[in-house]
């Protein structure tokens, strides 16, 4: 709906630079045959705007990609070597939001398999993941972030101090102790 919106020409938002910046370059993009960015902005940002719309759903997210291409553009080392600056303009388009695309599935994935034990839990018996979770979230932080990171995370022992850097014989007493606590908490459930 709000990409629908925007095809229909709300791109008010997106300026163009002012007058005496473009008067400024203007002379170096006239004698170099490079067109100017305002100019192309002008011409093709609606036009890649809907394209991106239509493939993120997203207005915002194409917004941010809209702005993304042009930067790109902007970064080329060298504009003049672009034959045809609309196409260049579309690839780039294209590139970033498949990119944009391929980025959110895999984080999708990474927060879906971060999940997964809480929710295999919870699927085999929902009143012991409750009370899993409702244990683990009594922990201490420090030990419920140790607990997590070896039981979940199927970290070492040492891997857990480098990535907390904290000294390993205290890992090994708080892990022991958070355990403890954990049994002595679902004790009562069983």
């Amino acid at each position: 709906m709000e990409c629908a919106k925007r095809r229909e020409g709300e791109l008010g938002t997106l300026k163009r630079p002012s007058v005496w910046a473009r008067v400024a370059r203007g002379s170096f993009f006239e004698m170099s045959g490079v067109p100017d960015w305002g100019d192309l902005y002008e011409a093709h940002a609606p036009g890649i705007l809907a394209f991106l719309c239509g493939r993120l759903k997203d207005s915002a997210w194409a917004e941010d990609l809209l702005h993304d291409v042009f930067v790109a553009y902007r970064r080329q080392a060298d504009p003049a070597r672009i034959k045809n600056p609309k196409a260049y303009l579309y690839q780039a388009a294209n590139r970033l939001s498949l990119t944009a695309l391929r980025d959110e599935a895999t984080a999708r994935r990474h927060r879906a398999r971060a999940c997964a034990p809480w929710q295999a839990a919870s699927t085999a018996d929902p009143l012991a993941a409750h009370a899993v979770r409702e244990a683990l979230e009594n922990l201490p932080d420090e030990d419920r972030e140790i607990v997590t990171l070896r039981v979940f995370g199927m970290l070492t022992f040492q891997e857990i101090a480098e990535t907390l850097g904290r000294p390993l014989p205290s890992i090994y007493k708080q892990h022991a102790r958070a355990v403890e606590r954990l049994r002595l908490v679902l004790a009562s459930f069983q």
